[in-house]
């Protein structure tokens, strides 16, 4: 899936399979180019920039990072009961608005959030530029767009004691009956391929858990191609989500739309 040079600049062109329904509509996906902090490139109409980066890396600049936050923010950092997890939020938050500065030419304590009703976040001032993140134990995802909403999530593949009432709770009966039959191993994956790839597209929406998890179908087996999207039994056209090879042992997926034309 990864070509170019390793830790920066890969760009991720997936693969469409032949029997496809994308082919037969001759959908078109944005380049998703994978970057690290250290290197930054113009931000081109058609594509999505993708850093995947260690918190605990981060953490070696978290004065710098923790200096750009709003005192909102920093309230927020103090509220965690553990020391560590307010430590890794002020980096996380300070690392985002590192990477907008660079889009968006302008400080990065200058730069001001708002919140759609379900927590969304955009830029106020009106600016064109998407941007989501995903933050899971030591790993942090960042995904930035010109052109059309999108969501990322990287979850740590934690260990599920009752992973069959689980999907009972988010999977369609289509997913359920995915995982059925699976070995324990098997199926553990298969979950987390199901859970980013959900909560992808319900932050690429904004729309929140309210949409319910089980009325979504985006599938449980891993796949390099674009995978489309069904809410309540009826496919989403102009939606897609994409696997992103992850670190060992999370899950990372992308959502995003398709370009016009």
């Amino acid at each position: 899936m990864f070509a170019g040079k390793a830790g920066y600049d890969i760009r991720i062109v997936p693969p469409i399979a032949s029997n496809s329904y994308f082919m037969s509509e001759q959908k078109k996906i944005p380049e998703i180019i994978r970057l690290d902090a250290h290197h930054h490139q113009p931000l081109r109409a058609g594509g999505i920039h993708l850093y995947v980066m260690s918190v605990n890396e981060m953490q070696h600049d978290e004065a710098e990072l923790a200096s750009y936050l709003n005192p909102d923010e920093e309230v927020r950092a103090s509220r965690f009961i553990n020391p560590e997890h307010g430590r890794k939020y002020r980096c996380v938050r300070g690392m985002l608005r590192k990477l907008l500065s660079h889009y968006l030419n302008m400080a990065p304590g200058e730069i001001e959030f708002c919140y759609a009703e379900h927590g969304k976040p955009s830029l106020k001032g009106g600016s064109s530029l998407h941007f989501n993140l995903s933050h899971s134990r030591d790993m942090a995802a960042y995904a930035f767009s010109r052109d059309h909403e999108l969501g990322v999530d990287i979850e740590y593949m934690r260990p599920q004691k009752d992973l069959a009432g689980m999907m009972r709770h988010v999977g369609s009966s289509k997913e359920q009956a995915e995982i059925l039959g699976l070995s324990e191993d098997d199926a553990y994956e298969a979950f987390y391929w199901l859970w980013t790839r959900k909560e992808a597209f319900i932050k690429a929406c904004g729309r929140g858990l309210g949409m319910g998890l089980r009325s979504i179908h985006i599938g449980t087996r891993e796949s390099d191609s674009p995978i489309s999207v069904e809410y309540k039994n009826e496919r989403l056209p102009e939606w897609f989500v994409q696997d992103i090879n992850p670190p060992k042992i999370y899950k990372l997926a992308l959502c995003s739309k398709f370009l016009n034309g």
